[in-house]
Parts: structure tokens; C-alpha cells; sequence
């Protein structure tokens, strides 16, 4: 009887393998995303010589930290699950075995998972030791497959893999795995013998602790505002009665007690109906004491971005950016004003975009990302939550948004081309505009490829739109050569063409955007990006000066001669070119091989 076929591996990864410690791959679930907020479920995979071995996960009980709604609708948990569930400290010994210094901790957006960890850890009286970290956004980037932030279901999806469980701790550390092993496959391809350059120590990530304003802020101030805080929200009076003592008192979680308020579609449409009014009222006050603040009126306008979701109408988000419009022209955006003190909370603190920024930003995006969940109390089994497919295709929705003639489409389709997109610019929204360009390119590159996706931010750019996402998203496809098949053909004019384009476009971006809170992670991607475009220019036009010296003819590398021809799997591999991935491999002379080597350093090294 014949043996089963068996995988061939190359030498090459083989010996990587060989030299690379075993990797523990980690996911947990939390009640939220806050500070203060607890693990609910934690999962391990064991990965060695390029094979996941092991796995280990356990529900865990927050000890009476609820989970909040937002979490809830991600993961599916909810408190009843975890009452019989095991504490943290009870589990500790367990998941102290996965973390070992002899192992590299692996994780997507690891920092999170990390921070948690610890966090537990040091509550229970016993800190983690220094470990060695990696992160499969870091592997993602120095693969070529994304620049910056990637989610880990598009990740899986540019790879080619697919999550049985998603959103379950076990389910994402599994996938996750896979996700780790095939983008270590893709590095040694490119000649990598090392990850050591790509991997830093746990010593290095912050986990930020409530300030004690932070705690005093989580807590009414009074025991009447204490006693408001438990009434029951459940009948429009009971609404009422509860959100205006939070509002006249001052409330600093004002929008978190908004979102206690919605239970399903037509209490999140009465929650956006009363904050309305609420800032009409305090606009058009004729004392100035019954003026809403521009911190409390940032607060409202939070929680209206926490409920129109919620609606789960993408007409009824664009009719509430139209009722907002008073109160955005009377406040504007905190970096408009001049006036001392008067900042929204966010702004205050600077750690996070403005308020009143914000709250457009999410009116977008509930316009393009409409879903449906299953409130009723028969749930799915296994997740607790099971979300219904939205009435409209995600495609449609885009193109309600900024509609743009696929490249693929022979003269288009009929109907107007004007959208909420341009209804923004022409209200001088420009960073709600470019904002949901940027969604609405990111559901075009998924479902559609790369070419229409850089259509849709170069028309938002040419518009105005220059808020970092966008210029993120844009120019990380400029500098690649997405669209039309340049991936393969772009000679070395054409790329210097591209990346001057992209390093022109991140300067611009930046000179519009001084003041503008986007988040540490993203600048500091774009900054990157700033220097290797700078490296990579300098690199091509000394290439170019060669040529024109040596009177040489650099041609485009030629197609393969066959489907197939010079690649491992055709199949793979056609969703890797889409994905951004790796190249299809042609035949290279010394010179060509050589400078795509030090293309790829200079732009992920």
C-alpha cells in the first residue's frame, strides 16, 4: 500500500525553521476596550519547525466586570456564560506555562493581548517576566502585504486562509498561527534567514493604568447621580427621567449612559431624537448658564456616534449628519477655537481624535457598514450572537457613498454619480469625506482588486480629502504600483514616477494635518514610509543615471511562458498578487535580482 504523499519543504525553509525557537500564538476576549476592562476568555497554539502542535484555552470570570454591549456584539459573550467560568488567578499557573522566555509570543496587534495579560497578571500578585514578542501586523509589513494597521480577517483574506471561529479566543489564536506560518514562508522566500530584526521585548509595551481622574470620571459624583445611574432605562419615561439628571448634573460618561439606553433599533432612534434636541436647546439658550459646553455637547454628539449604528439604517445616518448640521457649524472642531478651556474631553487630554470630529467620521461609516444582529433571546449555541447579512451588498452601499465606474466595467451603468461623498465636500466635511473614501476602498480592494480601490482614493484626493487614513491607504498603493497589471511591468521610470508621487501626497497630507489627533501608530507608519520612499527614490535614479550612461535598455521582466511557469502554486499565488503580496516569480538577470532585493529592504527593512 502506497504512503500518503508527503509536503515538500526546501532546504532553505527547513533550516529557518530549524533555528527558530518554538512560537506560542495568544488572542483574548475582554468586557471591552478600556483601561479598566477585564479578559474573558484567553487561547494558545503551539507552533514548531512550522506545524501547529498544541492548543489551550478556558473561559475566565471578571469577577463582576460586566461586558459591555460593543464587546458583546464582537466576540458574543455575554455575562451568564462566565458565571461558572474559572478567575483569572485560579488559571494563572496555566497560562504562566505559555509564557516562557524560551518561546516567541506571538499575537495579532500583540500590544493589546500583551497589555491585558500583564495587567492580570500584576493583579494577581505575580508580574510577568521580559518575553519576546511578534507581531503578525510587523511580519505583514515586512512581507509586502500591508503598511500599517491590518485586521486580522483581511489579513487572512490576502493570505488565502479562513477563520472557523472567529472572534472566539481559540478560533482567532488558531488563525492567527496559520496567518504566522505562512508569512514566515513568504520572508524566507524573499531570502530572509532571520526574524530578529523583526521581533522586540515585552519591556517595550505600555500598558496605560487609569489616572485618577480616569477612575474619580467612572464614578457619579453624588449618590443621587449614583441612584440614576442603576434606575432601569427600559420605557422612554424611565430614558427621559435618567439622561436628562445625567446631562443637567454634568455627567462625565454621559455617552456611555446613552448607550445603557439602546436595546434595539427604535430606542437607539429615540436616543438620537433627545440628544438633538438636547443640543438645540443648549445652542439656542438665551442664558448663558443653560449653554452647553463645548465638552458636554461633545459627550451628546459621542453618544449619537454610539447609537446611530445601532438604527441599522444607512439612510438614517445621513439624515442625522443633516439634523447635526447646526450644531457642527456652532462648534466646529476643538483645533478651530481660540478660546481657553474650551476643549471637548479628548482634546483635553490629547489622547485620543476630537469629539466633535469623531461623531462624523462614525455617521460615515454607519452609512457604508450597515449590520444586522439578532437581538432576540434564541441565539446561536456556539457564539450567543448571530449576525443576519445586511439587506444590501456592502458593494452597493459603497457605491451609494462615492460611486465609482469599476475599471472592469465597459463604459459603467447608469443612475446618478453623486453621493453622500460628495455631498460632504461640498459641505466642506472633508475629513468625514476622505474618511469614508477610505472604507468605501478598502470594501473595493477586498471584493474587487487594487486598481479600483486606488480610483476611489485618487478621486477623493483630487477633491481635497487629505486626513491620514486616506493618504495611508493611497499611498501605500501608489508605492507598490497597484493597478492595471504594474505589479509585473513598471519600468524603473514609471516606479520613480510612482514613489515621488507617494512621498509628494504624504508631504501634503502632513502639512494639512498639524494639529489633527490620528493615533501614534499611524504617523509613525507614514514617517516610515516618508524615509524608505526617500531611500528607495535615491536608489532608482542613481539606477537610472547608470543606465543612461551605459546606454543600456532596461526592459519590463517578461510575462511567465505558461500559467503557472515559475510559480510554487498558481492558484495561491493569483491571490497573493491581488493581496498585495508577493510577485509572481519571472526569470531576473543579476542586476534585476539584485535591485529588487534592495527595493524590498529599503522599503520593510
Amino acid at each position: 500500500m502506497a504512503s500518503p504523499a508527503k509536503r515538500v519543504v526546501s532546504p532553505q525553509h527547513a533550516q529557518f525553521w530549524a533555528n527558530l525557537p518554538a512560537l506560542h500564538v495568544v488572542d483574548v476576549e475582554t468586557t471591552g476596550l478600556d483601561a479598566g476592562d477585564r479578559i474573558i476568555s484567553v487561547g494558545f497554539v503551539k507552533v514548531l519547525r512550522g506545524k501547529t502542535l498544541d492548543t489551550w484555552s478556558s473561559l475566565v470570570n471578571p469577577r463582576g466586570k460586566f461586558i459591555s454591549r460593543g464587546a458583546e456584539e464582537v466576540h458574543g459573550l455575554v455575562d451568564s456564560d462566565l458565571t461558572d467560568a474559572p478567575t483569572f488567578d485560579s488559571l494563572r499557573d496555566s497560562i504562566g506555562r505559555w509564557l516562557q522566555p524560551d518561546v516567541i509570543f506571538v499575537g495579532h496587534n500583540l500590544g493589546f493581548d500583551f497589555s491585558m495579560l500583564r495587567r492580570e497578571f500584576e493583579a494577581s500578585g505575580s508580574p510577568l517576566t521580559t518575553l519576546t514578542g511578534l507581531d503578525t501586523m510587523t511580519l505583514a509589513a515586512a512581507a509586502g502585504i500591508a503598511a500599517g494597521r491590518i485586521s486580522l480577517s483581511e489579513l487572512l483574506e490576502r493570505l488565502g486562509l479562513a477563520n472557523s471561529a472567529e472572534h472566539t479566543a481559540v478560533g482567532d489564536a488558531l488563525a492567527t498561527a496559520q496567518a504566522v506560518i505562512a508569512l514566515l514562508g513568504l520572508l524566507v522566500d524573499q531570502g530572509r534567514t532571520s526574524i530578529d530584526d523583526l521581533t522586540f521585548t515585552t519591556d517595550s509595551v505600555l500598558v496605560r493604568e487609569l489616572s485618577e481622574q480616569e477612575v474619580q470620571e467612572l464614578l457619579p459624583d453624588t449618590p443621587e447621580h449614583h441612584a440614576s445611574h442603576s434606575q432601569p432605562m427600559m420605557l422612554p419615561e424611565q430614558r427621559q427621567e435618567a439622561l436628562d439628571y445625567c446631562l443637567s448634573v454634568g455627567c462625565t460618561i454621559l455617552q456611555r449612559r446613552m448607550q445603557d439606553a439602546l436595546a434595539g433599533p427604535e430606542d437607539a432612534r429615540w436616543v438620537v431624537a433627545w440628544a438633538i434636541k438636547s443640543l438645540t436647546e443648549g445652542i439656542d439658550a438665551s442664558r448663558a448658564e443653560d449653554r452647553l459646553s463645548r465638552e458636554v455637547a461633545g459627550r451628546l454628539l459621542a453618544g449619537i456616534g454610539r447609537a446611530v449604528p445601532r438604527a441599522r439604517d444607512s439612510q438614517y445616518a445621513r439624515d442625522t449628519y443633516k439634523k447635526l448640521m447646526p450644531a457642527f457649524a456652532h462648534y466646529g472642531a476643538c483645533a478651530d477655537t481660540l478660546v481657553a478651556g474650551e476643549r471637548c474631553d479628548c482634546c483635553q487630554r490629547g489622547t485620543s481624535l476630537c469629539r466633535l470630529l469623531r461623531v462624523r467620521r462614525n455617521l460615515a461609516h454607519a452609512y457604508i457598514h450597515v449590520k444586522y444582529y439578532d437581538d432576540s433571546p434564541a441565539r446561536n449555541a456556539k457564539r450567543k450572537k448571530a449576525e443576519v447579512s445586511s439587506a444590501e451588498d456592502e458593494l452597493t452601499r459603497a457605491a451609494k457613498f462615492l460611486p465609482i465606474t469599476s475599471p472592469k466595467e465597459k463604459g459603467g451603468r447608469g443612475g446618478s454619480r453623486v453621493g453622500f461623498f460628495h455631498e460632504l465636500v461640498k459641505l466642506g466635511d472633508l475629513d468625514a469625506a476622505g474618511y469614508g473614501a477610505a472604507q468605501v476602498a478598502r470594501i473595493r480592494r477586498q471584493r474587487k482588486g487594487l486598481e479600483w480601490s486606488r480610483k476611489t482614493l485618487e478621486v477623493a484626493w483630487d477633491r481635497g480629502c487629505r486626513n491620514l487614513m486616506l493618504t495611508d491607504e493611497l499611498t501605500a498603493l501608489i508605492s507598490i504600483g497597484a493597478g492595471a497589471g504594474r505589479e509585473r511591468t513598471r519600468t524603473p521610470e514609471e516606479a520613480l514616477a510612482d514613489l515621488t508621487l507617494a512621498r509628494a501626497h504624504l508631504q501634503a497630507a502632513e502639512e494639512s494635518n498639524p494639529g489633527v489627533w490620528e493615533g501614534k501608530t499611524r504617523r509613525e507608519v507614514l514617517t516610515r514610509r516618508s524615509t524608505s520612499l526617500d531611500t528607495r527614490i535615491a536608489k532608482l535614479e542613481a539606477r537610472i543615471t547608470m543606465k543612461v550612461e551605459n546606454g543600456a535598455d532596461d526592459q519590463p521582466a517578461p510575462e511567465p511562458a505558461s500559467k503557472g511557469a515559475g510559480v510554487r502554486n498558481p492558484r495561491p499565488a493569483r491571490r497573493l498578487l491581488l493581496g498585495q503580496m508577493r510577485p509572481v516569480r519571472v526569470e531576473q538577470n543579476a542586476e534585476e535580482a539584485a535591485f529588487a532585493a534592495e527595493a524590498s529592504q529599503a522599503e520593510y527593512g
